[in-house]
This record gives C-alpha cells, structure tokens and sequence, in this order.
C-alpha cells in the first residue's frame, strides 16, 4: 500500500465503505457518522485556530511588518474563532 493510501486511510480520506446494517440499527450508524463528521470538522478548525495564532507569533517574532488592513481583519478572524463555540 503506497504512503498515499495509508495517509488517506488514517484520516479517513478515501472511498467511504458502506456497510450493510439492519433496519434497525440504522439510526445507530447514522449517528456514528454524524459524530465522525464532527470530528473531522472540530480537526479542521482546530487546525485554522493553530495556523493563525502560529502566523502572528511568527510575524511578531520575525519582525514583520503588517498593514493596518491585515492586523485588523487577522484579529477579526482570530476574534471569531475564539468567540465561536464548536
């Protein structure tokens, strides 16, 4: 199985496999899906929150500098993450 794969397996990334279910239990896998999407997008959230507070250390480590234009909406868009409830 080349690296590829193997990533998109790990983050489940790939052809979804269906699985036959009961009728009854239906509602229970539908559920476990839903809780899957959740996670997938709570991770890519997360991951925006982690690049833009790590953009603006590394800014303010290095030095940079940054128009009035990008430091307003940078702190509008790290306001709205922060304030967000996930």
């Amino acid at each position: 199985m080349a690296i590829k794969e193997k990533i998109k397996d790990s983050l489940g990334l790939g052809k979804p496999d269906y699985v036959k279910v009961e009728d009854k239990n239906r509602f229970y896998y539908m559920l476990q899906q839903m809780q899957n999407n959740r996670w997938k997008i709570t991770l890519a959230v997360l991951f925006l929150f982690f690049f833009i507070i790590a953009g603006i250390n590394s800014a303010v480590f290095f030095g940079v500098s940054i128009e009035e234009n990008w430091k307003e909406m940078l702190l509008i868009l790290f306001g709205a993450f922060a304030g967000a409830k996930i």
